[in-house]
């Protein structure tokens, strides 16, 4: 028997999900995938007698099959909002250090302003502690 998929849990509020990218040279960054779209989840999997929790990607419309994504395909981080106009601010990395997430709002003000924080990093440690 294969895969089964037994809940499908939603991102954590407070968390965003982004989704790696290729640029026009083939290196890899990530960008925030509520402005692409996409719908991220983890999604409880059991294969034989094993559980484990994987990221999932679902259809918008809710036709269609849950899509299984590699590990390293999606990277959580905060969320973090505009301190000038409380929006939600769009989280990215860049193709030099796709480890470090840079924030950005679409208001003119903030538009230059970045916030660099660590990325929250795998499915196995979604909050980003220290495991002991």
């Amino acid at each position: 028997m294969g895969t089964v998929i037994k809940q499908i849990i939603p991102i954590p509020e407070g968390l965003t999900a982004m989704t790696r990218r290729e640029d026009e040279r083939g290196k890899s960054y990530y960008f925030d995938a509520n402005a692409t779209g996409e719908t991220v989840m983890y999604v409880l999997v059991k294969e034989g007698d094993i559980y484990g929790l994987s990221f999932y990607a679902a259809d918008c419309n809710g036709i269609g099959e849950l899509e299984e994504y590699d590990a390293d395909y999606v990277k959580l981080t905060p969320t973090m909002y505009c301190q000038k106009c409380g929006r939600r601010m769009l989280a990215t990395t860049t193709t030099k250090d796709p480890e470090k997430v840079i924030y950005r709002c679409i208001c003119g003000e903030n538009a230059d302003k970045r916030i660099i924080v660590d990325m929250v990093n795998s499915c196995e440690n979604p909050e980003g502690k220290d495991e002991e």
